[in-house]
């Protein structure tokens, strides 16, 4: 994937994660931690208890896997863009000057 494919599906993600999908799993991990208070303050059984606390727990660890992925695609993007602009400066450079930069230290 060029840097070009990089930045477009950033963008794309990005739009996607503010208009649909950061809402979407605010209100899932809200609702997911409300029924684990729940289940721990009215589930009798401990078994029950825990098993139900488990899941939710599990449930609300895919949700944050899938939010911090999407996130990662955006940083991908970013890096892209950094990099294309990083290279877009060094064809603007003379000779001289590129040479000098690539016996600078970093």
């Amino acid at each position: 994937m060029n840097e070009a494919d990089r930045i477009a599906r950033a963008h794309r993600a990005q739009a996607a994660l503010d208009e649909f999908l950061n809402p979407m799993f605010d209100q899932i991990v809200e609702e997911y931690t409300s029924r684990m208070v729940e289940v721990a303050n009215t589930e009798l059984s401990r078994d029950k208890r825990s098993d139900k606390i488990t899941a939710l727990s599990n449930a609300l660890k895919i949700t944050r896997t899938l939010k911090s992925g999407m996130n990662e695609i955006v940083r991908d993007g970013e890096l892209a863009k950094a990099e294309k602009l990083r290279a877009e400066k060094l064809e603007q450079m003379t000779a001289p000057q590129r040479r000098l930069l690539s016996i600078a230290p970093r």
